[in-house]
């Protein structure tokens, strides 16, 4: 044993409110700090992983899957980079689940889109298909049910909800706590909860527009309203346990799961944690040589001028490469034709690519590979050691995509950009929105649109604010 580890602490016996202050240590002790979130990690995350998914299940987004993924991976994370627990505030699995809770109501706001709006491969014909009229009509009729009731019918329905069927008995212990609460008998306790779901299942099937919907899924899916009304409040994220009382109930009825490979440890959550990505300064060299790899890369049957620029820009604002560049709004997306044409003649310079242009109406460039292109990807390694790892894997991911959806993607991406750096509000419409006014060419790419953020968010491409606005 080194005299190091005989003096090394013992975190498994240090109190969750102990671990939290050494996790705030961590600008100063980073090791110590980072051991001492495995440990609450090993204590938690199985837990919440669990809620995510309980709590989630009923959200209308298109990949559930990868949404309660990134609920629980953005919860973790915010609980290492902000460790404010205070244990005279209530239980700490609570806390958590607050933090979690806010996490799925601020992704929601981007991840809802109907099941099945995968970014299309390439065809303007297939339509994007509306969300259904009823959906966001239950979310109104919800809100009105819930605006009636008082804190502690809200309060006492949810603990119900909370045991996963509001129709089944509470625990005793749980019971008691809500009559002491609430100074109530257990007949009135039950009398309140009956009397508020009546209310709700009222308000939905009365309602003129909901019936006729109500009555086919009745009819022909064999689903009750009761149950409807119970995944609705899931889908809203109302199903987080909110209170110590709430949490105690989820905690002695849930059955956990075992975390996923990927999330067994918090490995993720330091490799997301850690600094931003610094500007790196592009020379002539450096962009020439990152524009050749990227060709080498992606140089598919379609590859032309309009894609090899938005993969250019896509890298850049990605991975924060300061390559004096100067985008305009083009009709193909952000556009820097002085800065092609200068690469371009590099390219050709230095013996790396032959770029001819078709003389026929298609006008199409091409990348034709000379002596030296082999070299680039040599060179490419050399010269961003620290990048190239991440920059292929992010190239991987465009290299079958075709030209036209790389220009929607730049082109969402520079919109989106340009909201991050005005400070701007940012919804799924409020981008399309930007993306159609941005050239009367792109209305031909209305249905995909959407699609498109999509599968951004699935894929991670997505701007931080970096650069220039593109006015």
């Amino acid at each position: 044993m080194t005299e190091d580890s005989a003096i090394e602490p013992n975190l498994k016996d240090f109190s969750d409110e102990h671990l939290f202050k050494l996790i705030a240590s961590k600008s100063e002790y980073l090791e110590l700090a980072q051991n001492a979130y495995e440990e609450i990690y090993r204590r938690y995350a199985k837990l919440i992983w669990n809620l995510c998914n309980s709590a989630c299940e009923s959200f209308a987004v298109v990949d559930l899957h990868a949404f309660i993924e990134e609920v629980f991976s953005q919860t973790m994370i915010a609980i290492y980079e902000s460790p404010t627990y205070n244990s005279t505030k209530g239980k700490v699995s609570t806390w958590m689940s607050r933090i979690a809770q806010n996490k799925a109501k601020d992704l929601s706001k981007t991840w809802t889109t109907p099941i099945g709006a995968e970014f299309d491969i390439g065809y303007d014909s297939i339509e994007y298909e509306e969300e259904p009229e009823y959906i966001s009509l239950e979310r109104k009729l919800l809100n009105k049910a819930m605006e009636q009731l008082s804190e502690m019918e809200k309060d006492i329905l949810l603990t119900y909800m909370m045991y996963q069927d509001g129709n089944k008995h509470l625990p005793d212990e749980i019971l008691n706590e809500l009559r002491g609460k609430y100074t109530k008998t257990s007949d009135n306790i039950r009398q309140i909860k009956d009397e508020q779901w009546s209310n709700c299942t009222r308000i939905y099937s009365n309602h003129n527009y909901s019936q006729p919907i109500y009555r086919d899924m009745e009819k022909d899916y064999n689903i009750s309203i009761d149950i409807h009304i119970e995944d609705s409040l899931r889908s809203t994220g109302i199903l987080f346990p909110e209170t110590d009382e709430q949490m105690s109930i989820y905690e002695e009825t849930i059955t956990l799961k075992e975390l996923p490979l990927k999330f067994q440890k918090p490995t993720f959550v330091f490799e997301r944690s850690k600094q931003p990505i610094k500007v790196r300064n592009c020379s002539d060299v450096d962009r020439t040589i990152l524009a050749g790899h990227i060709i080498n890369m992606c140089n598919t049957e379609d590859f032309g001028r309009v894609k090899f620029q938005k993969l250019l820009y896509l890298v850049e604002h990605t991975f924060q490469l300061n390559m004096n560049s100067d985008y305009q709004r083009k009709a193909a997306g952000p556009y820097d034709g002085s800065m092609i044409k200068q690469i371009e003649q590099k390219l050709q310079q230095y013996s790396f690519y032959r770029i001819p242009q078709d003389q026929t109406d298609n006008r199409r460039v091409y990348y034709v590979p000379l002596s030296y292109s082999e070299s680039l990807d040599d060179l490419f390694k050399q010269n961003f050691r620290h990048e190239y790892e991440q920059i292929d894997a992010f190239l991987n991911v465009f290299r079958q995509l075709s030209w036209d959806q790389c220009e929607i993607i730049a082109t969402l991406y520079a919109v989106w950009n340009n909201r991050i750096i005005k400070g701007q509000l940012i919804t799924d419409e409020l981008l399309k929105a930007d993306f159609l006014a941005w050239d009367s060419n792109k209305q031909r790419y209305e249905h995909r649109i959407l699609k498109a953020l999509q599968w951004m968010k699935q894929n991670k491409v997505i701007p931080i604010g970096w650069g220039k606005e593109i006015e």
